[in-house]
């Protein structure tokens, strides 16, 4: 990698050791085993837009503190956004377009961490900011081929939830917002060429590494599942957009800021994500299945999630109803029956945010959308009010923060 590019270390060297440090005044020092780094800011990756007034940056900035009891965590981890905003305030220099996020774990779950892309980074590029630094060495040492390819699957799920939320790209015309805008592009790109690496066995750190690997199982096994998953066209608009969120440029990516053309970008990555989704599943679905003709849309929809159990899945929606009234979360519980014990809020939001592209792509924007269960998680109406809706509540989900 070019060793020039801006990073967060360079562009502020105080940042991550002071974020430690305040997480640890909040938190007490004698109920933290650790706090360590993770994601393209520990893998020297993050986003990072120099051709502004003030640097801009993109990247969510992931951060672990390991606690030492589950009092600790169950008084903290309502609060976690809490947290991360707080740490936002230290960077002043830097206009921060992506968010600090704050995970709250104990040294045993470490240890249970399941087998996908992000644990297999945290495991191998994870950076001590404070505490013992086998800490890290806790999480499993998984294999490539330990990914399982409905890894991919959900990553491109929860890729399709945030970048709902881009929509319209009038909305990119602030300072940061053409940047924000097109950045959402990007990691739509990057994020296909993660999943079908997931798909094939063969995930690797990195976006460059990445990049490279995907077009060596394109020149060497011609026919097989990967070039049924990624087409020529979408490998070259993965080579220019992991260019973008590497080095973001404007002026390089040759992308005018106008409405008509921003439409026409966000168009494409619609359908680009959506095709790939649909190959992807139709072949997990059914191994045998012939990529040429995938599944429909409709018949691949709510047909499996990640393992677990109803304990599990009412854990979670107890944690999710939790924000509601006594009487709402009655009447949402209600509406929801059956899929309280065999699904997570995090799945259905994936599901409904499929749902939805698809009827974008099908229909255009301007055909109305009926509501979810009780509005949840989104009400009926306009298409573009749905979207906007459905994404928020994925953010507040995966975040722990509602969007400001």
């Amino acid at each position: 990698m070019n060793q020039s590019r801006a990073s967060l270390t360079t562009q502020l060297p105080s940042f991550l050791p002071d974020c430690a440090e305040l997480l640890t005044e909040r938190i007490g020092a004698d109920r933290i085993e650790g706090v360590f780094v993770c994601g393209s800011v520990a893998a020297g990756e993050e986003t990072i837009v120099r051709e502004t007034e003030s640097p801009i940056l993109l990247s969510d900035v992931d951060i672990v503190v390991v606690l030492g009891s589950i009092e600790t965590l169950r008084e903290w981890y309502a609060r976690r956004f809490e947290l991360g905003a707080a740490c936002e305030l230290l960077a002043a220099a830097i206009v921060f377009a992506g968010r600090v996020d704050v995970g709250l774990l104990l040294p045993s779950d470490l240890e249970k961490l399941p087998a996908r892309p992000g644990v297999y980074d945290m495991r191998r590029a994870g950076r001590m900011l404070r505490g013992d630094a086998r800490l890290i060495e806790l999480i499993p040492n998984y294999e490539k081929a330990a990914i399982a390819p409905r890894e991919g699957i959900i990553l491109v799920e929860n890729r399709i939830a945030s970048f709902l939320g881009s929509y319209p790209p009038e909305s990119a015309l602030s300072r940061t917002g053409l940047y924000e805008f097109l950045y959402e592009i990007a990691r739509v790109y990057t994020d296909l060429a993660v999943a079908a690496l997931c798909m094939a066995g063969r995930y690797e750190p990195g976006y460059l590494r990445r990049r490279g690997v995907l077009k060596e199982i394109l020149e060497s096994e011609k026919g097989g599942l990967v070039a049924g998953l990624v087409s020529t066209e979408i490998l070259s608009k993965v080579d220019r957009w992991t260019s973008f969120k590497i080095e973001p440029s404007v002026a390089a990516l040759g992308v005018s800021p106008e409405p008509q053309v921003l439409r026409r970008v966000w168009g494409e990555a619609a359908k680009d994500i959506l095709w790939f989704w649909r190959q992807a599943y139709s072949y997990v679905r059914d191994r045998g299945t012939d990529l040429l003709h995938p599944l429909a849309v409709g018949a691949l929809l709510g047909t499996g999630r990640r393992p677990g159990g109803w304990i599990d899945h009412m854990r979670s929606w107890r944690i999710f109803l939790s924000r509601y009234s006594a009487l709402k979360r009655c009447a949402l519980a209600g509406s929801l029956g059956t899929r309280l014990i065999t699904t997570a809020p995090l799945d259905l939001v994936r599901e409904h945010a499929v749902r939805l592209l698809h009827q974008r792509l099908a229909f255009g924007s301007e055909r109305r959308v009926a509501g979810g269960s009780l509005g949840f998680p989104y009400t009926g109406g306009a298409w573009m009010d749905a979207a906007s809706q459905l994404s928020s509540i994925w953010r507040e989900i995966v975040f722990g923060r509602k969007e400001p």
